[in-house]
């Protein structure tokens, strides 16, 4: 038997993925865990993305779930509508 097959290769992620629309002047967004995006207009942050945690400095991540807990969804998503210049 191979050696792959002895060992678990396990590993996971946070997450951040944001989408613009521009005809709709929107970004819409999913974050997991401790990553994370911000909205500056004129120099200040206007929006800023929430982190995502157990408790301290253990973020949500992205990984391989157990079987009993696939499918479940726990981003932040939501839609964001920007001016001109953001």
């Amino acid at each position: 038997m191979c050696l792959h097959c002895y060992f678990l290769c396990a590993g996971s992620c946070t997450a951040c993925v944001v989408a613009l629309h521009r005809e709709e002047s929107a970004i819409y967004t999913a974050n997991l865990g401790d990553s994370g995006f911000r909205v500056v207009r004129a120099g200040k942050i206007v929006h800023r993305s929430q982190e995502q945690q157990h408790y301290f400095n253990t973020p949500f991540q992205l990984a391989v779930a157990p079987s009993d807990m696939q499918g479940l969804v726990l981003s932040d998503r939501l839609a964001v509508h920007l001016l001109w210049n953001d």
